[in-house]
């Protein structure tokens, strides 16, 4: 899971000879070692790596899940503006969480971790991907305090919310 460069540009463009970061996170150590080893030195037309940063953390108490970029729900239709239906955004956040979790640990999980949800942002952020523009949405997740829902927020903060993670959306910061 990784987040997008910053600080953000505000006319959208990054500046050469700048120096921007991102953040990586993942569950298996082994694959970012390798990671920071092809990474490390890496210099081309677009970018130069100037230096990596490798930090480790057990597990803290989570009160709270911030997104840092929009998390994106899509449907059969396409992508969905949510309006402020938290209902739907809270299902498919449980069902999305659930799926990885199942997919991680070979273990169904089937528990609501969330307290309450709410989004941070007024209009839907407009994303232009593959020559369309998908709709995302910033949200604050209140954490239940159990140890199965800090488990769940712990993964979420470790792969992402929601869908399209590959890419950098639902990249969320633990409060």
């Amino acid at each position: 899971m990784f987040c997008s460069l910053y600080p953000v540009q505000k006319d959208g463009i990054y500046k050469q000879n700048n120096i921007y970061s991102f953040d990586l996170r993942g569950l298996e150590f082994t694959k970012i070692m390798k990671l920071k080893q092809v990474m490390t030195g890496l210099e081309n037309d677009y970018f130069k790596t100037i230096q990596i940063n490798l930090q480790t953390h057990e597990p803290i108490k989570i009160n709270k899940l911030v997104t840092l970029t929009p998390a994106i729900i899509t449907t059969p239709k396409g992508d969905y503006d949510i309006k402020e239906d938290m209902d739907l955004v809270k299902d498919r956040i449980l069902a999305n969480i659930q799926k990885k979790y199942k997919n991680i640990y070979d273990t169904n999980v089937d528990i609501d971790f969330i307290k309450s949800i709410k989004k941070t942002n007024r209009q839907p952020i407009k994303i232009p991907y593959k020559n369309v523009n998908m709709l995302g949405n910033k949200f604050e997740i209140e954490i239940k305090e159990d140890p199965m829902s800090q488990n769940l927020a712990y993964l979420s903060v470790s792969v992402g919310i929601l869908e399209k993670n590959s890419i950098g959306f639902g990249f969320c910061m633990a409060r």
